[in-house]
């Protein structure tokens, strides 16, 4: 390995760790989808997965299947998920493919008591879905690790198809 290489590797190593870090931060994040004619919807989640990088950048959510959310997630190719840091100097966009998971031996084998509140009635658990992104792109705002002045440049990573991912 040459040492362009080598230090592009490790570059690309302190921003996944500076990005996972804020995303096992926040507990909310925000979903965009392709909405109607062409628009953007956007909307808090809670994430529900561990460390992204236990996880290979998928991150994870429960929703109801009947909601709106969820039919824009069956047309959608692509959506993003924004995460901002306490501190108003970290933001992440994460994007990547956002698959439904369903069934009940699916949901019943990811299903957690906390999830109740959100899911109050038989029919109402009956409906909830999981959905999965696999995250393939970043692109990060993060104080101290990207580039200086801070918010004037988008640093970007994409995931190559061997899973490794890469700086821009």
């Amino acid at each position: 390995m040459s040492e362009i290489s080598a230090s592009a590797e490790s570059g690309a190593e302190r921003l996944l760790d500076a990005a996972a870090a804020l995303i096992a931060a926040a507990p909310f994040c925000w979903l965009a989808t392709p909405g109607e004619g062409g628009s953007v919807s956007a909307r808090p989640m809670g994430r529900l997965s561990p460390h992204p990088r236990k996880t290979n950048w998928t991150l994870s959510f429960v929703t109801d299947g009947r909601s709106r959310k969820s039919v824009e997630l069956r047309h959608a190719d692509r959506v993003t998920l924004v995460f901002d840091g306490a501190t108003r100097s970290q933001f992440a966009a994460l994007s990547g493919v956002a698959k439904i998971c369903a069934g009940r031996d699916e949901v019943e084998s990811r299903w957690r008591p906390d999830f109740d509140q959100y899911f109050p009635t038989r029919a109402d658990r009956q409906n909830a879905v999981f959905v999965d992104v696999a995250a393939d792109r970043m692109e990060l705002w993060i104080k101290g690790v990207t580039p200086e002045p801070f918010g004037m440049r988008t640093t970007v990573l994409l995931r190559e198809a061997d899973g490794r991912w890469r700086m821009l």
